[in-house]
């Protein structure tokens, strides 16, 4: 009973001096020009509608209440800029290692690090260097080398898994088969399966050679419209190194940069009719302003490993076509994972070799 009352007694002098703080925290903020937005609610900010709502429609709202350019925001327990549209996927990519760095919320690190959280935040410029850097191994070049392997590899899990079967499910298969080929050509080891070196029983000239993948204009241009109708990843942090003007508004230092595809894959302004599947969209490279596409990044900090996924699944959609024909067993299965997506059911299809 003493305690209640001295706690209620306390009340009065406490809740004055928590709301000061905020106050005065918040108009340290509003000293600058910050970027038009709201923070939300103190500490979770926007955090819930982020996570449990549409990427897309949690951006688009955002630009069309605030603006089309920027806004702010707080996710992740982070105070953060997004900046939108090609305008601002240029400025970003074009200044990485000089006014931004690439950040990992601590809540991202959790999932995707050890428990011993022995991985930085904030990478130093000199280890981000040395990242960005594509490795000799995965440029086109030297990629020509592994085709004809990756080939046989794709072949062998086919005959493995699908091979006599009525139905399959593809999304537990695509996993198995990249992972197959990453221990393969990064780690240099083969799983029980690959032992059997294929290749050496085929006729010369029946594996895939760089020239047929080059003919295969119209398949990746089908891949580029599935990556831009369900990008395979949604976005990723970047940290200001220093008070950034953007826009007309200020960046504080130290405030997060969230680079999201989101801000122009959907958007109508590009391409019409965003809703529709229509690989003819990539058929002319110039069709939309540079920087409005980039399901790998671009700059210095582009994918290093996009000719090799290139490679990876045109080798799949070469074998799968050249072997089955297929039916969807369930056309209206939902993407589940709005950050990652993946099928709902495994993306399940009956099989009929051809």
């Amino acid at each position: 009973m003493d305690l209640t009352f001295l706690l209620l007694s306390l009340a009065p002098l406490v809740l004055p001096l928590v709301i000061s703080i905020f106050a005065f925290k918040y108009s340290s903020r509003s000293a600058k020009n910050l970027p038009p937005g709201s923070l939300g609610w103190p500490i979770f900010g926007e955090t819930l509608e982020f996570l449990f709502g549409k990427p897309e429609e949690f951006v688009f709202r955002r630009m069309k209440k605030y603006s089309s350019d920027i806004f702010k925001t707080k996710i992740l327990g982070e105070e953060t800029v997004v900046m939108c549209g090609p305008d601002g996927h240029k400025y970003l990519f074009s200044n990485e290692q000089k006014l931004f760095t690439v950040f990992r919320p601590h809540s991202m690190q959790k999932l995707f690090l050890s428990d011993e959280g022995s991985a930085p935040a904030v990478i130093t410029r000199e280890a981000e260097s040395k990242i960005i850097r594509s490795p000799g191994f995965l440029k086109p070049e030297a990629l020509v080398r592994y085709l004809g392997k990756m080939d046989s590899i794709t072949q062998q899990k086919m005959q493995t898994y699908w091979e006599g079967k009525d139905e399959v499910k593809v999304f537990p298969f695509a996993k198995t088969l990249t992972l197959s080929l990453a221990c393969r050509f990064f780690l240099g080891t083969d799983d029980p399966e690959q032992q059997i070196e294929i290749a050496t029983a085929k006729k010369e000239g029946e594996l895939l050679d760089w020239n047929d993948v080059q003919k295969m204009k119209y398949s990746w241009n089908v891949v580029y419209e599935v990556m831009r109708l369900t990008p395979p990843i949604q976005g990723t942090f970047r940290e200001a190194l220093t008070d950034v003007t953007y826009a007309g508004y200020t960046i504080p230092k130290g405030w997060k940069i969230y680079w999201t595809v989101s801000t122009t894959n959907k958007n109508p302004k590009y391409f019409p009719d965003p809703e529709k599947l229509d690989p003819s969209r990539h058929e002319d490279g110039k069709a939309f302003p540079p920087f409005t596409f980039v399901p790998f990044g671009a700059g210095p900090r582009m994918c290093p490993g996009k000719e090799y996924a290139r490679l990876a699944i045109l080798t799949f959609v070469h074998n799968v076509v050249k072997r089955f024909k297929w039916e969807v067993v369930f056309p209206e299965e939902k993407i589940v994972g709005d950050m990652m997506p993946c099928p709902e059911k495994g993306l399940p299809i009956r099989l009929q070799s051809h």
